[in-house]
């Protein structure tokens, strides 16, 4: 009888370590986390609390993280990030190392897309670094545009994205994303989903040794005026529904020919 005891305790111990683990601080990892981070997307960073997390993997849950842009970029960074979760890879972890099989930024982040002789986003889903590159996750992100120094005016908000990095060498990323397109100067009702704004959908497969880019797009159906107040900025009293589908293939580079502002 005793023994039933001692076993029952030992799982109730157990289940109370696993409940609690998203509240234990693991800031004692915050070194190697940080160099984790800053090896899987190849731009340094910052970090603030670092907690682990049984029940999601396990996972480091990251808050207040600083992803720095590449010099050639500009001064303002990559990302932030409200909460980053990443997922160690176990066979690594149990030799030692610490390198993560996927990346999920949520709380809002806020990324910057800069084209300044070329898109700043392109080096992460480089081939070179096909060993230990991560599954990204976004979840209700802003994305801003810089071309040079100018900002442009269109951003997309409430963007969900994934990406998988290739299997072999020569494949390429495939990702999904969903977003809603917007104007700065133009006040919007965040977590609208599919209204105001409309909503864009697609997939994307983004070779990274060319770069060459596959997208699909697709628009929800969405009110006309609001889709004309996008493009030139105000309303012109046109109304409707409007849906649409398109795809875009080619090279990265020719992209920079494309300037919306």
């Amino acid at each position: 009888m005793k023994w039933r005891f001692a076993v029952a305790g030992m799982i109730l111990a157990a289940g109370a370590a696993v409940l609690g683990a998203p509240y234990l601080r693991a800031d004692g990892f915050g070194y190697r986390v940080k160099s984790a981070l800053e090896g899987a997307l190849g731009r340094r960073v910052e970090i603030g609390t670092v907690r682990l997390s049984l029940l999601r993997g396990p996972a480091f849950l990251v808050e207040r993280v600083v992803i720095y842009d590449d010099p050639a970029f500009g001064v303002e960074p990559f990302a932030w990030v409200e909460e980053l979760e990443a997922s160690p890879r176990l066979l690594p972890l149990l030799r030692g190392r610490l390198e993560f099989s996927s990346l999920r930024l949520s709380g809002f982040p806020v990324v910057n897309f800069v084209r300044n002789d070329g898109w700043n986003f392109a080096p992460l889903f480089s081939t070179d670094r096909l060993t230990g590159l991560p599954r990204i996750a976004v979840r209700g992100a802003r994305i801003y545009f810089k071309f040079g120094e100018d900002k442009s005016v269109f951003y997309f908000t409430n963007v969900d994205l994934d990406a998988s990095p290739p299997g072999r060498a020569g494949g390429a990323w495939e990702m999904t994303f969903t977003g809603e397109p917007a104007r700065t100067d133009r006040a919007i009702a965040i977590g609208g989903a599919g209204r105001g704004l409309g909503r864009l959908s697609g997939s994307a497969r983004l070779d990274g040794a060319n770069p060459y880019l596959d997208v699909d797009l697709a628009l929800s159906r969405s009110p006309l005026g609001e889709m004309i107040a996008l493009v030139y900025g105000r309303d012109a009293g046109i109304h409707g529904i409007v849906s649409s589908r398109s795809r875009l293939s080619g090279p990265l580079r020719r992209a920079r020919d494309y300037r919306p502002t």
